[in-house]
């Protein structure tokens, strides 16, 4: 299939288009915690953090009509890019109750997430931006 696209715009949501592309044709896409990735990422400041989540959201699956996903479990608000924007800080806490409640997140990592909050509002800005 190619591997990572050489023509995506930034450098924010590849591994979701290449999830996309291998299930597309027909390919299972599972996570192992085993895997060992290196990411050589240059997000070492709260801005760069920052900028990083708004084109990631920017060019997300979940807002680009080129992707045939079933966005039936939050579709109408991202056919709505106003939406995304004025509700983001809900989504952004939704985000946070699912990492606390379902994904346990242990107490050593909690001093994380007025950050982890402020980076999903952020994508809600980029995933919300007028097309």
């Amino acid at each position: 299939m190619g591997g990572f696209d050489p023509n995506y715009p930034k450098a924010a949501g590849e591994d979701a288009d290449f999830s996309y592309r291998a299930r597309k044709m027909g390919s299972e896409v599972v996570f192992t915690p085993r895997a060992i990735v290196r990411h050589n990422h240059k997000r070492d400041s709260f801005v760069s953090i920052l900028k990083h989540a708004y084109t990631f959201g920017e060019y997300s699956i979940k807002v680009d009509p080129k992707y045939e996903i079933d966005k039936s479990k939050s579709g109408f608000i991202f056919k709505h890019p106003w939406l995304v924007r004025v509700f983001s800080p809900i989504l952004a806490l939704s985000v946070i109750v699912k990492i606390i409640i379902f994904e346990r997140l242990p107490l050593r990592f909690w001093h994380t997430l007025p950050v982890v909050k402020l980076a999903k509002i952020a994508w809600c800005f980029g995933a919300g931006k007028e097309r």
